[in-house]
């Protein structure tokens, strides 16, 4: 996208919003693959559940647009 950055910073502001921290746990060790919510883990088996809940909206965007991807990977968002 081509949009000065305080226009990008609202837009992540009201697009990207979870109500609780997100506190990624790596699914196992050397992995690049992460879950972030205790709903992803079956409380009886222990086991991982990726698709137990939805992907994070940032990471949906991410996934479509190489210029968000970018945006993502190479600045700070700040959501405040």
């Amino acid at each position: 996208m081509i949009l000065p950055s305080e226009v990008k910073q609202r837009i992540w502001k009201f697009a990207v919003k979870v109500d609780e921290p997100i506190v990624p746990r790596q699914i196992r060790a050397k992995s690049n693959k992460f879950i972030w919510s205790k709903e992803q883990v079956n409380k009886k088996t222990h086991e991982i559940e990726i698709g137990a809940v939805p992907q994070l909206t940032a990471v949906q965007l991410a996934r479509v647009c190489r210029s968000i991807y970018d945006d993502v990977a190479t600045t700070h968002v700040c959501l405040f």
